[in-house]
């Protein structure tokens, strides 16, 4: 009996030994053998039923062991402390765990490649209780590329890590079934808990969430970035991820952030607390992504054109314009504040002293807005009065009513002898809860200077008081202006002939003239010009004057007859000259003096007084 058990415990330790090699060749047909030399492993775990079924198992701090089914398992404990990997080049993606799996079955220094295949025999993590790790949570779980599920992953204390560098960094290769073409990462992992993990001494973000392209949300809620240095490419490659809330994390002492969300498809992203130094410029944070639509930043961020934000909708999506506008006191649907032509203009806001003072989102402009309606609710009336200059009432007054909201038009009347002189209140508005007066304030259509505002007849003619153009259509646009005339002194207007009227499809009335201004270049051009009073009046007096007063450099001359031949004398500038009466000679107009010579009444060479 006792020769017999010696035998059994030789042919136990022969097993143990030669396990992890076996397994290596074909862990499959080593389950029943493997039984036996891992009995007291699983008893050591507190297993409540004998496990048959690991092809793999060893010690990393805590004790792990991985199933034929995939399924790897990590006991209760802290994990080994182990150095910090490289920031790049050999060794700088091994896995924790996946190297660890390597060397129980025999590869002394494996590959990337050799970590990969490992990797791929992984389907399920579970945390069988409480697992702390070192301060190096860098590639904790790198090269598990078809890992569908994490168990218990708010389990994991990460308190004490300081580098959760490529912590689920993924590079297997797969074949995506949508266009038969190899792409990389972990193509079967669909959601990740890391709600739990407490990131207050981590630097290092890098590579993080690498290559998770079926992952579509993650909660951050408990993260704290106010360490974090480095977080390039930490998004990289999420292809399925369309919307992260980074709202609380600050980043305040961040460097390092190319291509954190390359190659995901993220389109909605919230960064209000983003603060990180004031010499950070985000160089390519946002480069790689051509979806992003969303973005929410505040007052203490810090950006530059080199974080490479994609102009908007470069995909060429119908639903969206060509523009980034600013939200404001819209919605997203209904963006309210500044357009930017790029990507560049909205970073460029971030870049210097003068940021917004407040959290802002900017959307890519909407094609089609969603305006909610305004409930209905009845507006106070506008009362609309018609007064002249001592306030006596030329017409009774109107009320106009509506609904708050709704667009009212105040407008003045046609009075026989008056014309509209200014306007009080507003003439066109939205009614309010609020009761609106406008009042129109009407004088006498004979002004100050003797000028009637009325059309000037064929044949008369007008001249410039402000800055005008001569068009070649009577519906003005950019396009049509042939010549311009600026703003002159009284004695310099440019004076143009009138040929006809005409009437613009908008409702404008325009003179169409002739320039006859001697020895200037535009002399002989035809066109149209704007009817407007304030901008063309008549250029002689059509109604008689009491006085006036020689305007002209050289003076005038006084005739004996009204077509102005027959000179008698010459008036110097500045004479004073009584008036008898006014006449019209071809619809040019004359004045006849109380000595009964005549002078011209051409507005640049008399003044009224």
């Amino acid at each position: 009996m006792k020769k017999m058990h010696a035998t059994l415990l030789f042919t136990s330790l022969i097993l143990e030994i030669i396990q992890p090699i076996a397994g290596l060749v074909d862990p499959q047909s080593q389950v029943a053998v493997n039984a036996q030399a891992v009995t007291n492993q699983s008893k050591k775990m507190g297993s409540e039923t004998m496990r048959t079924d690991i092809v793999a198992e060893g010690d990393y701090g805590i004790h792990w062991y991985l199933t034929a089914t995939g399924e790897l398992h990590l006991g209760t404990g802290t994990l080994k402390d182990t150095p910090i990997p490289p920031v790049s080049g050999a060794n700088s993606n091994d896995g924790q765990l996946s190297t660890q799996i390597a060397k129980e079955q025999g590869m002394t220094n494996p590959t990337q490649a050799d970590l990969q295949k490992v990797g791929e025999k992984v389907t399920k993590v579970v945390l069988d209780g409480p697992v702390v790790t070192s301060s190096n949570a860098a590639n904790l779980f790198a090269q598990f590329g078809c890992v569908s599920e994490y168990v218990n992953l708010d389990q994991l204390d990460t308190s004490a890590a300081t580098t959760m560098k490529g912590m689920f960094f993924s590079d297997q290769a797969y074949v995506d079934s949508e266009d038969d073409k190899t792409k990389y990462g972990n193509n079967v992992l669909k959601s990740l808990d890391v709600s739990k993990f407490n990131t207050s001494n981590v630097t290092d973000m890098t590579n993080m969430f690498y290559q998770l392209r079926q992952v579509a949300s993650y909660d951050l809620s408990s993260f704290n970035t106010d360490k974090v240095t480095n977080a390039g490419s930490m998004f990289f490659g999420n292809s399925s991820l369309k919307s992260l809330d980074m709202s609380h994390l600050t980043f305040a002492n961040l460097r390092i952030s190319y291509f954190m969300f390359s190659g995901s498809a993220i389109q909605k992203l919230r960064l209000d607390a983003f603060a990180p130094p004031a010499n950070f410029t985000g160089w390519e944070m946002f480069g790689g992504n051509s979806a992003l639509r969303q973005l929410t930043l505040g007052p203490k961020a810090t950006l530059s054109d080199s974080a490479s934000l994609t102009d908007a909708n470069k995909i060429e999506d119908e639903t969206y314009l060509n523009n980034w506008q600013a939200v404001g006191n819209g919605k997203v649907q209904n963006p309210l504040g500044d357009r930017y032509e790029t990507g560049n203009a909205v970073m460029h806001l971030y870049a210097g002293e003068d940021k917004p003072s407040s959290v802002e989102t900017y959307v890519w402009e909407p094609a089609k807005r969603e305006v909610e309606p305004a409930p209905i609710e009845e507006g106070q009336p506008v009362t609309v009065k018609h007064l002249d200059a001592k306030g006596k009432r030329l017409a009774p007054d109107q009320v106009l009513t509506g609904n708050v909201g709704e667009a009212y038009k105040a407008e003045c009347l046609a009075l026989n002898g008056y014309k509209m002189h200014k306007v009080a209140g507003k003439a066109n508005g939205a009614f309010t809860t609020n009761p609106t007066t406008v009042t129109f304030h009407y004088v006498p259509r004979q002004t100050i200077g003797g000028e009637l505002d009325e059309s000037v007849p064929v044949n008369g003619m007008v001249y410039a008081k402000r800055t005008i153009n001569l068009h070649s259509n009577k519906n003005f646009t950019d396009k049509t202006p042939k010549a311009n005339y600026h703003k002159q002194k009284r004695a310099n207007r440019p004076i143009f002939s009138v040929t006809g009227y005409a009437t613009s499809k908008q409702g404008y009335k325009r003179y169409q003239v002739r320039d006859v201004n001697k020895k200037s270049k535009t002399a002989g051009k035809t066109g149209y010009i704007t009817a407007k009073y304030d901008y063309v009046s008549s250029a002689y007096y059509r109604l008689n004057q009491n006085k006036v007063k020689v305007l002209g450099a050289r003076g005038i001359n006084g005739y004996k007859q009204k077509n102005l031949k027959d000179k008698i004398r010459h008036y110097k500038k500045g004479q004073t000259l009584k008036i008898k009466r006014i006449i019209s000679n071809n619809k040019i107009t004359r004045f006849q003096l109380t000595n009964g010579q005549y002078v011209t009444g051409n507005k640049k060479l008399v003044i009224a007084e």
